[in-house]
């Protein structure tokens, strides 16, 4: 997942927006919507993530209908 996101991180432009949630047990933002120009921000909260024990699948979703949905 790590690597995956990582990859994503190098090609996001200036415009694009990614926010990362966690769902390791509960539910938790870990990255607010940020822009695609603070690559270094988003990876070090990629890099801060680890396996968790059991997933709260349905509450990440649900978090993630909060954020406002990008124009396309």
């Amino acid at each position: 997942m790590q690597a995956s996101l990582n990859e994503l991180t190098e090609v996001l432009r200036p415009t694009d927006k990614v926010a990362l949630i966690s769902y390791a047990g509960d539910a938790h933002v870990l990255l607010a919507s940020t822009t695609g120009d603070q690559k270094t921000a988003i990876k070090e909260i990629v890099a801060q993530t680890h396996p968790q024990g059991k997933t709260a699948g349905a509450k990440g979703f649900q978090k993630s209908f909060k954020y406002p949905r990008p124009v396309l």
